[in-house]
């Protein structure tokens, strides 16, 4: 399974996960303390982490001076930002979910087309040209209960690995990917889903985090994880939904939208 290991680290790095400049020790939130910290994206309001104990999204208004100052926070902006995600009026609300598609451009392999609720935001980034092709795209809510998608798309071969993966090989990459959130999930070993669409196939599952509570988990705690890997055209894409719901509709909408990417070629 190591020859796998340069795919798991390329997703990571397309993502922002192994950037040096954002490993950190130990990181104070308000009252909070988080250690071994890896953020994994971040936006003018807060940041998306990996710590010890699991993932949170944090305020950066709640952090010191010193990594405001580091992550960019602008208090208009963030005001700016925050009132864009006011709730929505209860009519607007109750009606039924509208979806919008849109495209990505994807260094030297052409556009990513992904369709999501007309209520999720959407911020999207390039991997450096010193890297492979590669393009990372977070989701987030307008308003509403909390959570997070990010989806990681790579070419599926080459310089990654010597030829395109196969489904069995994905599942083996996905491992590699999930056994370490084993550590503080309920279940006890990983149970594989099929994820199979029109031009996608692939596979994902779904872990609960027994370090967060249960209930009214605190702002920025994600109690359930799914983790996933698919193909399609000569991509190859990650993706995890975080939320505090089980079988939420923002996972099944996620999994849905990973199921009809499609890559228009150059």
């Amino acid at each position: 399974m190591k020859k796998f290991l340069p795919i798991v680290l390329a997703f990571a790095t397309a993502a922002g996960l192994v950037r040096g400049e954002e490993k950190i020790a130990l990181l104070k939130a308000g009252s909070k303390t988080f250690t071994n910290v890896v953020v994994l994206d971040r936006s003018p309001v807060e940041l998306t982490i990996k710590h010890a104990g699991g993932l949170a999204t944090l305020k950066l208004k709640e952090l010191d001076g010193e990594y405001q100052k580091k992550f960019g926070y602008d208090p208009a902006k963030a005001a700016e930002l925050e009132k864009s995600r006011a709730p929505a009026p209860v009519a607007a609300a109750v009606a039924g979910p509208e979806m919008v598609q849109k495209d990505y451009p994807l260094r030297d392999r052409g556009r990513l087309f992904l369709t999501f609720p007309k209520t999720w935001t959407d911020a999207a980034r390039q991997s450096p040209a010193s890297l492979p092709p590669g393009l990372t795209v977070q989701f987030s809510p307008l308003a509403g209960k909390d959570f997070k998608v990010l989806l990681t798309a790579l070419p599926n071969g080459p310089p990654l690995s010597e030829k395109k993966l196969g489904r069995e090989e994905l599942k083996d990459v996905l491992e590699m990917s999930a056994r370490p959130a084993l550590a503080t999930a309920e279940e006890k070993q990983l149970v594989f889903s099929d994820l199979n669409g029109a031009e996608v196939t692939g596979y994902f599952l779904s872990l609960t985090d027994t370090t967060v509570s249960t209930g009214e988990p605190p702002s920025g705690s994600y109690k359930y994880l799914t983790l996933g890997i698919v193909t399609f055209g000569d991509l190859i894409a990650n993706f995890t939904i975080l939320s505090n719901t089980a079988d939420s509709d923002e996972k099944k909408a996620a999994i849905e939208m990973v199921k009809t990417a499609r890559l228009k070629q150059n």
